[in-house]
């Protein structure tokens, strides 16, 4: 562990800290911190586990969703679409043209799954294309999308 330079900002009666240049190897952390108020007290010392890790989820197979329509109310389903080291959570945005979200937008997910109802404002008809954009996120922020059209 290197740190370069350390800041604390203070603002009313918030303080935080900016530690700059550290330099992490992959890998999990304990970093520990206690806090000191103006009249010099001390917090008790707060532990928490910190992982680092560049690698981002990533896509396998290829984008055929399964679905399931049930009156106006669509279910799809993107098991197996994404692997990661850590924990995957999705954001999935639904609409009637490519990148829309007239339909549902950007609802996180831990499931592999979403159900959603067709809007009244959208007239529900055989052959309607719904547009899916479904992110996958590592817990380390980084993001794969899949784009896949399912037809009604």
């Amino acid at each position: 562990l290197e740190i370069s330079k350390s800041v604390i900002y203070e603002n009313q009666d918030v303080m935080y800290c900016v530690l700059d240049g550290l330099k992490l190897t992959e890998g999990n952390y304990t970093v520990r911190i206690r806090a000191v108020n103006r009249m010099y007290l001390r917090s008790g010392i707060v532990d928490t586990n910190v992982g680092v890790s560049a690698f981002p989820s990533y896509l396998t197979g290829s984008p055929s969703l399964d679905q399931f329509v049930t009156n106006n109310t669509v279910t799809v389903s993107w098991t197996n679409h994404f692997q990661s080291q850590q924990p995957i959570f999705y954001e999935v945005s639904a609409g009637t043209k490519f990148g829309g979200a007239d339909i549902i937008q950007w609802q996180e997910t831990k499931n592999t799954f979403i159900e959603f109802e067709i809007p009244l404002k959208i007239k529900l008809t055989k052959g309607l294309m719904i547009y899916l954009t479904i992110r996958g996120i590592s817990a380390n922020g980084m993001t794969r999308a899949l784009n896949a059209v399912v037809k009604i």
